[in-house]
């Protein structure tokens, strides 16, 4: 019975931490999404507003907790680096709140490790990996963002070129497709327009797009750009022909995800199946796993387990990764 209220508090641990990355995460989201509902509507209103003031309310409490976070100078890189990421995932957070997300989470993590596993060990090995959750919480949205925009990428470069062919200039085209198209790339070229409109050079606005969305094809299609203001030429034609060239590698792309979908699988099952299985045997029978996280032969293997676990995963993924 003790056992079970141990499992019983990490998974409520867990069902927090998917709160907390869903209220920060998400809310905002699906505010937007249920606003062209509720607009002209008042009905579920005061929920709306209500939920609203709750995410309000912990974002202040996050937004103290960073401010503190930047008064100390604690982790300034990492603060930096978040900031870079949170701004490719689109995600609106200072990069002190992120961080301060980091370390709540981390420190819940070594909570309930230390009380299910009794062993500091545990509890950093799990404030580590509690500590990085949240960070791929984030690549996650950022990779999926980044394909959504290459996807979008084909669609506006013929828009931009076919406003290019009836006499628009290229910022009156650009400006066209980032009220035409859809989020993320509609975002992405209106900012690019307004700092253009503010005084920075095409080139350099270039340069803070290609910064914020990591994209060979967008690289492709502004090299063409910054050429052809060099050269001359015709830019509906240069477009047209770059559209083509991402179509195809779009093309390509999916073939290669089908083909290595099955190794992709195979690495997660892989890397799952142990922890699984090691899961269900301590539910079953604790004393018959304590000896793997209460002697140092044990924390050894388990180390050991890890450890192999980790380089099968990354072996299996460095076989099925194709860079063209």
């Amino acid at each position: 019975m003790k056992h079970l209220l141990i499992v019983l508090f990490f998974f409520c641990c867990l069902l927090n931490l998917y709160f907390i990355l869903n209220l920060l995460f998400n809310r905002p989201r699906l505010i937007n999404r249920v606003h062209v509902f509720t607009e002209k509507n008042n009905v579920g209103k005061p929920a709306d507003n209500e939920g609203r003031k709750q995410y309000l309310k912990f974002s202040g409490i996050l937004s103290l907790f960073g401010k503190a976070i930047t008064k100390l100078n604690l982790m300034t890189k990492l603060k930096e680096k978040n900031q870079k990421e949170l701004i490719k995932a689109g995600i609106p957070l200072k990069g002190e709140e992120f961080t301060a997300i980091q370390i709540i989470v981390g420190l819940s993590f070594f909570i309930a490790a230390f009380k299910v596993f009794g062993t500091i060990i545990a509890g950093f090995i799990l404030l580590m990996i509690g500590f990085y959750i949240p960070v791929s919480i984030v690549k996650i949205k950022k990779n999926k963002r980044i394909k959504v925009f290459n996807d979008q990428l084909g669609d506006t470069i013929v828009l931009i070129s076919n406003s290019l062919k009836v006499g628009h200039s290229f910022l009156q085209a650009v400006d066209t497709a980032s009220r035409e198209m859809p989020e993320p790339i509609s975002k992405e070229f209106a900012k690019l327009v307004n700092e253009i409109r503010l005084g920075v050079t095409l080139e350099s606005a270039f340069e803070n797009l290609l910064k914020r969305m990591e994209s060979d094809d967008l690289s492709l299609m502004i090299t063409a750009v910054n050429i052809q203001r060099q050269t001359g030429g015709n830019l509906a034609e240069i477009l047209d022909n770059i559209s083509k060239t991402i179509r195809e590698r779009i093309r390509i792309k999916g073939e290669i995800k089908t083909l290595t979908a099955q190794g992709k699988l195979s690495g997660l099952i892989v890397s799952i199946l142990p922890i699984v299985i090691a899961a269900a045997i301590f539910m079953i029978d604790p004393q018959y796993m304590k000896p793997l996280y209460t002697t140092k032969i044990g924390i050894v293997l388990l180390g050991t387990a890890f450890l192999n676990e980790f380089l099968g995963y990354l072996i299996i993924n460095k076989i099925i990764k194709i860079d063209f």
